[in-house]
């Protein structure tokens, strides 16, 4: 046998910041091996296989990635050695960035983000609990919220839960008693 294994992509998605799961296909049995660095990097992208691979399937095989640093895309460059040595061209494929989701208030209550850290195209959900939730502000990041979510952009978020003031109908006689009590109108 001389002929190498060949691959075909397969699906890609990032769980978290940390994790991911590649599939690829591959036409011979034999060992896989792989490596992961920051997309477009031009140094690094050679894979060895001198090693012990990973066993490798004719068809359908998973990669469980963990450990990923950054935020931004990574790719992943593959390579298969069949049992009689040969290998595969590098099959490259990118794995989607993943990006912060940053809650802020200006004080009267606590929001948070669901979740937190996103890839791109991801529904982000937020929630304000709090007297008074006024809106939403965008501080940075293009996106729209709607009915409390929007859709996860290639980049940072932040996004700020305004809640309005309370106004009270009291009568302030001195400093020493109310003329009646306070309540919140607003």
């Amino acid at each position: 046998d001389v002929t190498p294994p060949t691959l075909e992509k397969g699906t890609v998605s990032r769980e978290k910041g940390t994790e991911a799961t590649v599939t690829f296909t591959s036409n011979e049995a034999g060992s896989y091996y792989y490596t992961v660095v920051e997309s477009g990097a031009s140094e690094g992208t050679d894979v060895n296989t001198d090693e012990n691979g990973t066993a490798c399937v004719s068809g359908e095989n998973t990669i469980s990635l963990s450990g990923l640093s950054g935020a931004g895309e990574k790719d992943i460059y593959i390579v298969a050695k069949d049992t009689a040595g040969n290998t595969s061209d590098p099959l490259k494929m990118t794995i989607p960035g993943c990006y912060t989701v940053t809650v802020e208030t200006n004080g009267g209550g606590s929001a948070s983000a669901e979740p937190s850290i996103a890839v791109e195209g991801e529904e982000v959900t937020l929630a304000a609990e709090g007297n008074h939730f006024k809106e939403w502000q965008v501080t940075s990041g293009a996106v729209t919220i709607t009915e409390n979510k929007f859709t996860m952009p290639a980049s940072d978020v932040t996004v700020k839960a305004v809640f309005a003031a309370h106004s009270y109908d009291q009568q302030i006689a001195s400093d020493d008693y109310l003329v009646s009590a306070a309540t919140c109108i607003q």
